[in-house]
């Protein structure tokens, strides 16, 4: 094997891990907007559960 084979299956073996560490951060940023939807409910639920308590409070 040549030295430049070698530099092309070097090249090569780092595409295919930078495609799987890509397809891995893909399901990441999947997963921190699921995860950003469901802070933002919950924020919503902290608002009016806030907002029930002070209309409680008022009665």
């Amino acid at each position: 094997m040549t030295t430049d084979e070698r530099i092309l299956t070097c090249l090569e073996n780092t595409l295919k891990k930078m495609d799987e560490i890509s397809q891995q951060l893909s399901k990441i940023e999947a997963s921190t907007d699921g995860l950003n939807q469901k802070q933002h409910q919950m924020e919503e639920h902290v608002v009016r559960l806030e907002q029930i308590t002070e209309n409680n409070n008022i009665m």
